[in-house]
């Protein structure tokens, strides 16, 4: 990862992206997490402030979101599923 900032106030996900060494889902992430960036029409716009705290402070990564009650529940059925399956292949 390059330290030097390019001389500019703003950068867009893909140039930012390639500065921090991450893909630009990674930096699309925080973007929509609020945790950088300011969305300009259908563009994120990411300020050279934002970048260089985000350097200064590497574990402001993604969080990730906790399952919703829908996908806890098809991960349950699958593994009744699973179960299922081995007990049938058992007998």
């Amino acid at each position: 990862m390059s330290l030097e900032l390019p001389d500019k106030e703003f950068f867009s996900v893909a140039e930012a992206a390639k500065y921090l060494g991450k893909s630009q889902r990674w930096v699309n992430t925080l973007c929509q997490q609020g945790r950088m960036g300011q969305k300009v029409g259908s563009y994120w716009m990411i300020t050279r402030r934002d970048l260089a705290n985000l350097v200064i402070l590497p574990h402001a990564a993604p969080k990730r979101k906790k399952p919703s009650r829908q996908q806890k529940q098809v991960t349950e059925k699958i593994k009744a599923f699973r179960e299922r399956q081995q007990q049938l292949a058992s007998t």
